[in-house]
Parts: C-alpha cells; sequence; structure tokens
C-alpha cells in the first residue's frame, strides 16, 4: 500500500510539471485604433506534447516588446496546476485577490476574445490592466471605462466562482528567462466546455446585472 500510495504522489507531481516549448511570433496580430496590437498573437509552438503548431495566443503583459520572427522558451502548464509552477506574476498585484484569482480572470478573458473576436480590443486591455495596472487607457485620449470595468467584473467574478472547468484547458506559457518574452495563455477547448461556457455566460450576466443593482440601490 505504502509503494502504491508513493507511486500516486509521484505521478501527480509528474502531471503538475511545466512542459518546455520553443514559441516563435510569425506574425503581428490584429492592430487596434491607436496603433497598438492585441490579443490573440498568431504563434508557432513546438512541443513534444499537445497542443502545438500555429496557435492564438494572448499574452498579459503590456510592457514587454516582441517582434516578429522572435524565437523562445517557455515553460507551459495547465491553468489548474498553478500552484505547482511559477508564473511570470508569481505575486498577486491586487492585495485583494490570489495569483489563482488573476490568471483564473484571465483565462476568462482569453476564452471571451477567441470567441467573440469583437471584444478583442477591450479583452485584451482588461487582460493586460489585471497584470499591469499601469497600462495606458485605451483610447490614450482617456480612460475606457468598459475595459477597466470588465477587469473588475472578471477578477470578481473568479474570485466568487473559480472557472475550475477551464483548468484543464487554458494553457499558461511562462517565457524562460522571464525576460525572453511575453507571458501568453491559449486555450484549448473539448466540445462540453464550449456548451458550458454559453450557458455560464448567462449566468455570469445574471450576477452582474445582481450586482450592479445592489450597489446601485
Amino acid at each position: 500500500m505504502g509503494i502504491m500510495v508513493a507511486a500516486g504522489a509521484l505521478l501527480c507531481q509528474t502531471a503538475a510539471l511545466a512542459d518546455i516549448v520553443t514559441m516563435t511570433l510569425d506574425q503581428p496580430s490584429t492592430p487596434a485604433p491607436y496603433g497598438v496590437y492585441v490579443d490573440p498573437y498568431p504563434i508557432t509552438v513546438v512541443a513534444s506534447n499537445p497542443p502545438s503548431g500555429l496557435l492564438q495566443l494572448s499574452c498579459d503583459d503590456y510592457f514587454t516588446e516582441i517582434g516578429v520572427g522572435l524565437t523562445w522558451t517557455a515553460n507551459r502548464f495547465l491553468l489548474g496546476q498553478l500552484g505547482a509552477n511559477t508564473p511570470k506574476f508569481s505575486v498577486s498585484v491586487n492585495s485583494e485577490y490570489s495569483v489563482q484569482n488573476e490568471y483564473d480572470a484571465a483565462a476568462l478573458l482569453v476564452v471571451d476574445m477567441l470567441q467573440n473576436p469583437s471584444n478583442e480590443v477591450d479583452d485584451s486591455y482588461a487582460l493586460w490592466d489585471i497584470f499591469s495596472p499601469t497600462t495606458p487607457p485605451s483610447p490614450p485620449e482617456g480612460i475606457d471605462p468598459k475595459a477597466v470595468t470588465l477587469a473588475g467584473n472578471e477578477l470578481l467574478f473568479a474570485k466568487r466562482a473559480p472557472p475550475v472547468y477551464l483548468y484543464n484547458e487554458v494553457y499558461i506559457y511562462t517565457p524562460s528567462p522571464l525576460t525572453a518574452s511575453q507571458e501568453f495563455l491559449g486555450f484549448v477547448p473539448e466540445a462540453s466546455t464550449l456548451a458550458f461556457l454559453a450557458f455560464n455566460f448567462l449566468v455570469l450576466l445574471g450576477v452582474a446585472i445582481i450586482v450592479r443593482k445592489r450597489i446601485t440601490i
């Protein structure tokens, strides 16, 4: 029994270890108004395990710049393995939320922009605002209240109802070394998750309406 328990523990530890992958930015993403390239970015990932190939990945770091043709190494792990690995933002930016809350909120934004391309600009700025609160506003002439509110809402949702249904389908790509590139997140959904996301969006919308009413009363 002792041997079996030890073997099981070893398997769990192994599963939590990050994959080492090679990443290349093949081309710029869609340019948003005011000259900023927003998520997602087309990046080729070379890995011994799937997913690999040309993937649509979203960066969570506004201030680190990379160029087309750049190749770097990254440690890749699932959102659900965050506690066993070290992401780029290993200390929470907002004291009201944990590191897991912040990456959970980022995952929700990544999923939304992939499912709703018309939200790419707001979702990108909201994602950057989670980890880089001093991100210049969009548009630069003034603060975009939609993006700021969106970031706050996703953090609140992630704290109240962690999106565990994404823990095995959202990957985090942490550059190694950390200064080599931006950190990226990618979503590889299963069919059952797509159906659940549609239902979950309606639930979150209802929560947002309730919260808004409580605040305004």
